[in-house]
């Protein structure tokens, strides 16, 4: 058994105007000498998990289908193929370069993308800033969520999800969040027993942190196994959960999959040739931008690398992140919640290219998280200002991190 700080992060889009004053305690961008000391790692795994049995339908049948109308008639849909896998992740791990640990505790926050920051065949990338959204002095990137994270003396493990960077890639029909939430626990074990390849640094704070997607793994991570916060009997540690209640399903009730993604192996035939059909890939940048980027407050610079050097989804992420967040009634840690004011994949009730409100820290979506974790001891939302659902690549970029860093604080991390 062990213990674990779970933070999830699903981050959204906000227009104009801040509803939530930062705490009054937030420190400046940390100004780091060096760059934090930053090396690849792999973690070599099994795991089972029951998925949902996609087998009977062929990937255009699936791309071609709405998602509500396929889980509305999809009876014989259920979690209830068992697979298993013997899989690589792999991922970056940064550290202070000193050595110095937050408050001489051993703790880390472990990063999970989204579908859209789709730069993970780097190292840390998509949490380590793009250079475009806010450059501070002496030329630090005050976009980058692993160098503010390591200035507060936290090490960052970036997980790079099965098919992303060096890690495994499986059958995509096969490749769901069921699977990947037993990996990310197996790798918050490995972390929290000191046997893992991080240096074999046995960790006794660990802090999730995803975005987007990673905030669907997060919450059916501490769903599933709520005892890993309690299991020593002796604290519940805190976690900070950024997800969302709903979906717009305005933006799939009468649109295909296929509107939206295709196979990578006809968008990018240059990158993903020999990928399987079930991979697929966003078909432009304007869908892109649409589902994850607000209008004139980030750097375009930033959505054509996105666009250029975009990463695949496998049909069965997509066919199973329709699921939801799912109530942790074991789950009793604090909770902070951060989404967009004009988030239109989760706020949104139009279709693409219409504006969505998700209202403030006190009401609207954000707000009705709480709703996910009944039990949490300590909840609190959080509107990001002026950003898309890809936060990390506005203007904003900054305000967010120090945001989540200083209720980090406020809550002993």
């Amino acid at each position: 058994m062990l213990s674990f700080k779970a933070i999830t992060l699903s981050t959204c889009a906000l227009f104009i105007l801040p509803t939530h004053a930062l705490p009054s305690n937030v420190e400046p961008f940390p100004t780091i000498s060096t760059k934090p000391d930053c090396k690849d790692v792999t973690f070599t795994l099994g795991a089972s998990a029951r998925t949902l049995g996609l087998w009977p339908w062929s990937v255009d049948t699936l791309l071609s289908t709405p998602l509500t109308t396929l889980f509305a008639n999809g009876s014989a849909l259920n979690y209830n193929f068992p697979i298993s896998q013997t899989v690589n992740v792999t991922g970056g791990y940064c550290e202070p370069a000193n050595g110095a640990h937050s408050r001489g505790t051993m703790t880390i926050e472990i990063l999970f993308k989204s579908w859209s920051m789709a730069l993970a065949i780097q190292m840390h990338v998509n949490w380590a800033g793009n250079g475009f959204s806010g450059i501070g002095r002496d030329g630090q990137d005050e976009s980058s969520w692993v160098d503010y994270a390591v200035g507060m003396g936290h090490p960052t493990l970036t997980i790079n999800r099965l098919e992303r960077g060096k890690s495994s890639r499986i059958d995509p029909k096969e490749m769901q969040f069921p699977l990947e939430v037993e990996l990310v626990h197996q790798i918050i074990g490995q972390a929290s027993a000191g046997m893992s390849p991080l240096r074999n640094l046995k960790f006794d704070k660990i802090i999730y942190t995803g975005h987007a997607y990673g905030s669907i793994i997060g919450n059916n991570l501490v769903v599933r196994y709520p005892a890993d916060v309690d299991a020593l009997g002796k604290e519940t540690f805190p976690s900070w959960f950024i997800s969302t209640l709903t979906y717009n399903l305005n933006l799939f009730d009468s649109n295909p999959i296929n509107k939206f993604v295709g196979p990578a192996k006809d968008i990018v035939p240059e990158r993903f040739a020999s990928y399987e059909q079930g991979w697929t890939t966003f078909l432009d940048i304007v869908t892109l931008q649409q589902f994850f980027y607000t209008p004139k407050i980030f750097d375009p610079r930033a959505l054509q690398e996105d666009f250029k050097n975009r990463g695949v989804i496998s049909i069965g992420e997509i066919a199973t992140a329709t699921a939801g967040p799912r109530a942790a009634f074991g789950f009793t840690g604090p909770v902070l919640i951060a989404t967009g004011k004009d988030d239109l994949l989760f706020c949104g009730t139009g279709p693409l290219g219409s504006r969505a409100d998700c209202g403030n820290a006190t009401s609207g979506q954000v707000a009705n998280t709480r709703d996910i974790f009944p039990r949490s001891r300590n909840f609190e939302a959080y509107v990001v200002p002026n950003a898309g659902s890809a936060w990390l690549n506005h203007y904003v970029a900054r305000e967010g991190i120090q945001h989540v860093h200083a209720w980090l604080r406020e809550v002993g991390l």
